[in-house]
């Protein structure tokens, strides 16, 4: 085995902590990704370590926010820890998959499909106070085999609600919601409008803001593709941040959308009225010369669902 050095690059065999190194794989902002393997459990994970020092405080708050959300659409946080020179890591699973970018052609079934469970992860993660805050086509991964059938598994520059002062600027993006290029206050509406921008692209095969045309609406571009669904992405991108459904009001209206409307398009769907969650009591005069009786209704028992 070879001892481990402050050095830009692990080499294969080098042994951190408990995992042995197999092969470099990327990086990303904050750290560089390798595939290690563990040197008793018959288990391989991903290695992320921190390119510098400034960077490791970074990189071991994406490994304490994965390892809180605790979503099946995010990896588990196996293990983490600091190499001799000073640079933390941590080892997290592994997820194969491909990624949303590779995909083509996909139609409107696989589109509110991946959308839908997409806003699922992140309103678990809004809900624990945790936006992403850098959501991509190539950080979503389609997992068909895996504990959820999307991943996120690169949370690099999410942050917690109280520590978005603290955010290094980022180069400007076509996922970056106006509030965000503005420099203004921004939480999880802003990965809303960044997965509408995914959504719209998805489904239309071209960016909603690719020039400085007018944005045209979704509705418009794909006539073809049910209403609900277009309407949805469109109110996803509103400027207005007050404007935008929140991640689980997406996540809701694609589970019903997904049922009713486009796996089942030819079906009659029927019209749902939800119960008010209380109903004051209610009696009814019986209109008639002969009697003058009330006739009480209990709304619970005669409602028809």
């Amino acid at each position: 085995m070879q001892s481990v050095h402050l050095v830009e690059t692990l080499l294969k065999g080098v042994r951190v902590g408990a995992h042995q190194v197999e092969c470099e794989l990327g990086s990303t902002r904050t750290g560089v990704l390798y595939e290690v393997v563990h040197i008793v459990l018959p288990r391989r994970s991903v290695m992320k370590v921190a390119h510098s020092l400034p960077l490791g405080v970074q990189l071991l708050r994406e490994a304490c926010l994965v390892a809180a959300i605790q979503h099946p659409g995010m990896p588990i946080v196996f293990d983490s820890g600091v190499l001799p020179g000073g640079r933390p890591w941590f080892a997290i699973e592994r997820i194969d998959g491909d990624s949303l970018a590779e995909q083509q052609q996909l139609d409107a079934v696989q589109v509110a499909a991946i959308v839908r469970d997409v806003a699922d992860i992140l309103a678990h993660a809004h809900r624990r106070g945790v936006f992403h805050l850098a959501l991509r086509p190539y950080r979503i991964l389609l997992t068909p085999n895996g504990r959820f059938p999307v991943s996120i598994p690169d949370w690099s520059m999410a942050r917690t609600h109280d520590a978005l002062s603290s955010m290094s600027p980022l180069p400007p993006s076509a996922y970056d919601a106006p509030e965000v290029v503005r420099g203004e206050p921004v939480d999880g509406r802003a990965d809303v409008f960044a997965l509408g921008v995914i959504a719209y692209a998805a489904l239309s095969g071209v960016e909603p803001f690719a020039d400085d045309t007018a944005y045209v609406p979704l509705r418009t571009r794909c006539p073809a593709a049910p209403p609900e669904l277009t309407v949805l992405i469109d109110q996803m991108l509103a400027e207005d941040p007050s404007e935008r459904p929140t991640a689980a009001e997406v996540h809701g209206d694609l589970v019903e959308l997904v049922v009713d409307v486009v796996e089942t398009p030819t079906a009659p769907v029927p019209m749902r009225m939800r119960k008010p969650r209380w109903t004051p009591p209610m009696t009814f005069a019986a209109v008639g010369p002969a009697s003058d009786d009330e006739i009480e209704i209990d709304l619970d028992e005669a409602w028809v669902d």
